[in-house]
């Protein structure tokens, strides 16, 4: 019995919570023709790990993967201190709050220490995580998303699905969540379009649009063996809002899991292995 407690006292905090996450309560609407530029309206509810960063306006999207944390991009929060964010969860409607919606302060940012706001799009490892100050409680729509495994690789041609509140034309944002379906991209026929992508990021697209400005830092997840799981985060768009086939940055969150996400969400990480796996913005 005392081996079986210490081998449990070993695994990472977040993957204790692999039967909790990724599940929504309220099902989402799939449809094979989303698109967040002039598109779907999302189920409310149904994107319950969808987070919304907020600095006086909406800034980015986000996506919550433990009861304290929060993923975006790292271009998302590079200019401005924690204490300037607020993490609005629960949300659907961008101008009208519901009373399940949770507004959460931040504590501290992670910023991956190889994201450098100096290259272009594509060329960075374009990740962060947000520590909130306190936990919140799970509820029908506050639930985290699933993690994939370390170096996990979607097939060429997995749907996967973005949500944010991007442009919707003419400069406004959507004031309700959207929701667009894309396809993997190879990471060859990523570098033929865009020759200076890196590993750590991926392409996807299709032919009904893309997602736009104000998306950057939502989730991409996709759906297998019952539950859904974040293998994405929108990093860089197409020049033009809502082009058609023009592909999608994301960053590839299995690339971080072990190495980035898992220790600084661990309560047993060292305050001095924290500094040493990212910059910390406090």
């Amino acid at each position: 019995m005392l081996g079986l407690i210490v081998v449990l006292l070993a695994v990472p905090a977040w993957a204790l919570q692999k039967d909790q996450c990724g599940n929504p309560a309220i099902k989402p609407a799939l449809d094979a023709e989303d698109r967040i530029y002039g598109g779907s309206v999302a189920v409310p509810g149904s994107w319950p790990w969808q987070a919304q960063v907020y600095a006086g306006r909406h800034i980015c999207g986000g996506t919550l993967i433990s009861d304290q944390h929060v993923l975006t991009a790292a271009h998302c929060v590079w200019n401005l201190s924690p204490s300037t964010f607020t993490v609005y969860l629960g949300s659907h409607h961008t101008t009208q709050s519901r009373e399940s919606e949770v507004h959460a302060p931040v504590k501290e940012i992670c910023v991956h220490p190889a994201s450098h706001r100096t290259k272009a799009p594509g060329e960075t490892q374009d990740i962060a995580i947000i520590k909130l100050k306190r936990k919140v409680n799970m509820t029908r729509t506050i639930q985290p998303v699933c993690l994939p495994n370390q170096g996990e690789q979607l097939p060429t041609g997995s749907k996967l699905y973005i949500t944010g509140w991007g442009e919707v034309g003419g400069g406004w944002s959507a004031r309700e969540l959207k929701q667009a379906m894309v396809s993997a991209i190879s990471h060859q026929e990523c570098r033929r379009i865009r020759p200076g992508i890196i590993p750590q990021l991926f392409c996807g697209g299709h032919g009904y649009g893309s997602a736009c400005s104000g998306d950057s830092g939502s989730p991409v997840v996709h759906f297998a063996n019952g539950e859904w799981s974040l293998h994405g985060i929108v990093s860089a768009g197409p020049s033009v809002c809502g082009s058609r086939f023009a592909p999608h940055m994301f960053t590839r969150v299995s690339a971080y899991v072990d190495t980035f996400i898992a220790p600084y969400i661990d309560p047993l990480t060292s305050r001095q292995k924290i500094r040493k796996i990212c910059a910390v913005k406090q």
